[in-house]
């Protein structure tokens, strides 16, 4: 698995999982806010080889042991947001807290994952690189940010479209809904007011689900991260109360 690793050794640790199509760079303006204070793992999810959101957690924990980290905060934005909650549900032991960020327990349908897979096999990752824009961002920041937009999509390059579609499956057949309640950390729920993929609605549902979460709201859209600073101050914030 390919990963970096950022930050002051000795701090907490801080692990980023990435959404889909992107590349590790998504994090970059968070590891330069956080790096003096917490010791900073970012990877990129592999899905060839695996058939469930429970492989995914699994990969994390796996290079958690190798790398000999005992526990850590997790944050984690949409794809990676949606690991973030099976680690909650299923090993919060090794773990401070969690952030999840423009995410749902259930992301988009089967039938849409199902089209999405299809539409790579047939033609590449072209087509949803250029549709991307408009679903992760809102269009006056495509306008006053387009370098900022660049960088995003540049995680395409780098994403095996063998990985992306196996992905695409794993979505397209999990949903946790029914088993948030058993997450026992404390949960920052980090949704965009102007985020259509997974709606403020669901955010908030999240929030009334989890037993210990709380909600905040950013002026974004899907990939809130980049879209508004205040984002940086939720992570921070929230990491330093555990």
């Amino acid at each position: 698995m390919i990963y970096q690793i950022d930050g002051k050794e000795g701090k907490p640790w801080v692990i980023f999982s990435n959404s889909l199509g992107t590349n590790m760079s998504m994090w970059d303006d968070q590891v330069n806010f956080l790096k003096d204070d917490f010791h900073i793992l970012r990877y990129m999810t592999k899905g060839q080889g695996r058939e469930s959101i429970a492989d995914l957690g699994h990969d994390v924990l796996e290079l958690m042991k190798t790398l000999e980290i005992p526990s850590a905060h997790f944050c984690g934005i949409s794809l990676g947001g949606l690991i973030g909650q099976w680690l909650a549900i299923n090993a919060s032991d090794q773990f401070l807290s969690f952030i999840f960020s423009n995410t749902s327990p259930l992301i988009g349908t089967t039938e849409g994952w199902r089209q999405r897979a299809e539409l790579v096999e047939k033609e590449g990752l072209g087509p949803v690189r250029n549709g991307s824009s408009a679903r992760w961002f809102t269009q006056g920041f495509i306008e006053r940010h387009p370098s900022e937009v660049e960088r995003a999509l540049k995680g395409f390059e780098e994403t095996d479209p063998l990985d992306y579609i196996a992905i695409c499956k794993i979505l397209g057949h999990t949903n946790l809904w029914e088993e948030l309640p058993k997450i026992n950390k404390p949960v920052l729920v980090v949704t965009g007011s102007a985020d259509e993929v997974t709606t403020v609605d669901e955010a908030n549902k999240m929030g009334e689900v989890i037993p210990n979460a709380e909600v905040g709201i950013l002026e974004a859209s899907h990939l809130a991260n980049f879209e508004d600073p205040c984002f940086n101050e939720f992570l921070f914030n929230h990491f330093k109360k555990f």
